[in-house]
């Protein structure tokens, strides 16, 4: 075997070192530069683990925390949920599919916040399970993770006020179509009682909180529901829809009554662009 050459002795060292200092982390938190957390571990396994039980067995999605170990026969299924700290971390990423990672990151402190800004607080607050509604985003994300498009539930609520239609928004409505679908499916499985019980009460849990957020839109914007306020109806941004329409959306999705149909209708109808005038006083005949 013939000894290298000095030349290529000095390629082969540049090849190593520039494949030393490129290198990938296998941690997809670090490689996009982001740091895990210990907080809210405890959220996540019981979300996970509500998820799953809500997911059809041949969805081919199977959460599993990324710190703990999971079937290595469910390997090709499975779906990792990492818990990501607030440090460098945009508002987007509270709940999300990064791309090029079949994966979930979940902020845990951004979630957190988000809900409580979306309960009212007073003395007559309903009950929303932080578990069972983190569930249903999981299984909003595994939406994403089935139709091949990475998304995110977006909590920054930041963005120019629209209402029109984009390729984004129809995505995120997808995604809810599937989450609504799975535990549309859940709540049919008698038969498994835990499973059929806890789907009934994230039902509730939906229904519960887009009455808070009603609640909280009148507080925040008063008199929005007579003006029809922007900031309250349209969406902030172009790439998801006003939360408190996917909310009102699926909860038509899943009751399909009277009253679910109404909510919704009455929300689009606060969507339509209106006259600026508030009061015109009606025209007089001239007298003399």
């Amino acid at each position: 075997m013939r000894p290298l050459s000095r030349a290529g002795c000095s390629l082969l060292f540049l090849f190593l070192l520039g494949c030393s200092r490129h290198s990938l982390p296998d941690d997809p938190v670090e490689r996009m530069g982001l740091t895990g957390t210990a907080l809210g571990r405890s959220l996540i396994e019981k979300a996970a683990d509500l998820a799953n039980s809500w997911m059809e067995p041949n969805s081919g999605t199977r959460f599993a925390p990324a710190w703990k170990a999971s079937d290595p026969q469910e390997s090709k299924n499975i779906v990792r949920i990492y818990a990501i700290s607030d440090l460098h971390a945009p508002a987007t990423y509270m709940v999300a599919v990064p791309t090029h990672c079949r994966c979930v990151f979940v902020q845990p402190s951004a979630y957190e916040n988000w809900l409580q800004n979306h309960l009212s607080h007073d003395s007559q607050t309903l009950e929303v399970s932080e578990e069972r509604l983190l569930a249903f985003m999981l299984l909003h994300e595994a939406g994403h993770i089935t139709h091949g498009d990475p998304g995110e539930f977006d909590g920054s609520e930041t963005g120019v006020l629209n209402t029109g239609t984009t390729v984004e928004k129809q995505r995120e409505q997808n995604a809810d179509s599937f989450a609504v679908e799975q535990l549309k499916r859940a709540m049919d499985r008698r038969k498994d009682v835990t499973t059929w019980l806890n789907a009934q009460y994230a039902s509730a849990d939906l229904a519960n909180l887009a009455f808070e957020m009603q609640q909280v839109r009148e507080m925040r914007f008063f008199g929005s529901e007579s003006l029809g306020t922007p900031e309250a109806f349209y969406d902030l941004g172009y790439t998801h829809p006003n939360f408190e329409l996917r909310l009102l959306t699926v909860n038509d999705m899943i009751s399909n009554t009277a009253t679910s149909h109404q909510l919704l209708a009455n929300f689009l109808g606060k969507r339509m662009p209106r006259s600026p005038v508030l009061f015109e006083a009606p025209n007089r005949t001239a007298t003399r």
